[in-house]
């Protein structure tokens, strides 16, 4: 008698480390603002982008003129892992203006990245950061890009943003070796890449493999 082992392949997404993240967002940072700010990304000067250097590895942040008045923009990204609760919201927020001397009279693109947990998908969400006698005195709003691992990884696969094509195959999928092979493939017939950035994101397409 002969015995048949059945295989299962596993679709459970690989897991996208803040550290990699943060390393994709520095080099393809306007890539991730017409994922997520597509209203925005019209009105920014993106051959001025300056990142500006820090040490803490929760968020990435640049400045960027507008097209329309020269005022500059601070584009400030956090990355979290999971969702805050409420009341922590506002005090994470707060902390990483701070870091900045921004306040909340400036020109500040903020959104946060939650790796898992949240809406799904790209959300615009509000948050206290200054509170009295149980009243909220000033709130701020942002764009919430939560529940990566749960987002349907073909659709970025066919996004014309190199950053997609990295990402999605840490995103949900049927068939994760087949989704690699397609953003591999995009990824080497994308003539306006240089040498390094294409580095860059096929090291992360294999990095989920």
């Amino acid at each position: 008698m002969t015995s048949q082992r059945t295989t299962t392949v596993s679709t459970e997404s690989p897991r996208l480390t803040l550290d990699r993240l943060r390393e994709l967002l520095r080099a393809f940072l306007p890539d991730y603002l017409r994922l997520v700010e597509p209203e925005s990304v019209n009105f920014l000067d993106f051959e001025q982008l300056a990142l500006l250097d820090t040490d803490d590895p929760a968020h990435v942040a640049a400045t960027v003129p507008s097209r329309q008045t020269q005022q500059l923009v601070t584009v400030l990204v956090l990355l979290q892992e999971s969702p805050l609760p409420p009341a922590g919201v506002g005090q994470t927020i707060a902390h990483h203006l701070a870091q900045f001397d921004l306040h909340v009279i400036d020109a500040i693109l903020l959104s946060v990245i939650f790796l898992e947990g949240g809406r799904p998908g790209v959300n615009l969400e509000t948050a206290p950061l200054c509170r009295l006698f149980g009243q909220d005195l000033i709130r701020i709003y942002y764009t919430a890009w939560g529940g990566l691992k749960n987002l349907r990884a073909e659709y970025y696969t066919d996004r014309s943003e190199p950053l997609a094509w990295a990402l999605a195959p840490y995103f949900r999928t049927t068939d994760p070796a087949a989704l690699r092979a397609r953003c591999r493939a995009r990824i080497a017939a994308a003539t306006a890449l240089d040498e390094e950035p294409r580095a860059l994101l096929l090291s992360a397409v294999e990095a989920a493999g």
